[in-house]
């Protein structure tokens, strides 16, 4: 399985004592979407603050109710042609992206330039290998768990990139597009 990561905002009124806001979601929730938010795992840290916003926005979005739940996981570059001795998790990974793929594919869509496909060599392999290397964030809108959306994407010259994704969701009323895609 993917690394599933853990940012949280503190609860103020946790911290000091004070009885927790209740965990109901308001009545106008979106219970039949939910998005995973993608992070590669090897990024400059200068790039953690914007992902640690990112997931804040996601956060905030639950919290009103525009989406039920977002889930955090880490990723990789992601091997073309697998090895023996290939994790597990890497098959999720190539799972994961098969799907975005598919989604790409039966959108008109692309997933460059968010997803690369690049040579690395290795000092104790004597051949290259190719491997994808996913975007430094990703997100994933799923609703009643079809994929909607994948954000980084392009149509075209147009690249929608993960902030326009988040901003389509914080801008939708009545849930008949997820992401900027036609449910």
């Amino acid at each position: 399985m993917p690394t599933e990561v853990t940012m949280t905002k503190s609860n103020e009124n946790q911290s000091n004592g004070m009885e927790a806001e209740s965990d109901e979601q308001p009545e106008y929730v979106e219970t039949g979407t939910r998005v995973e938010f993608w992070i590669r795992e090897d990024t400059p840290y200068c790039v953690h603050d914007v992902q640690e916003r990112t997931y804040e926005r996601l956060q905030c979005l639950q919290e009103a109710g525009r989406i039920a739940s977002v889930t955090s996981h880490l990723w990789n570059p992601i091997e073309t042609t697998p090895k023996k001795t290939s994790q597990e998790h890497t098959a999720v990974y190539r799972e994961r992206l098969s799907e975005f793929k598919a989604w790409a594919n039966e959108h008109s869509r692309s997933l460059t330039p968010g997803f690369k496909t690049r040579p690395i060599s290795s000092l104790f392999a004597e051949e290259e290998q190719e491997v994808i290397v996913p975007p430094m964030l990703c997100l994933a809108v799923y609703k009643n768990d079809k994929l909607r959306s994948v954000f980084p994407n392009a149509d075209g010259d147009c690249v929608h990139t993960v902030g326009d994704g988040l901003d389509r969701l914080e801008s939708e009323t009545d849930g008949s597009s997820i992401g900027g895609v036609t449910a």
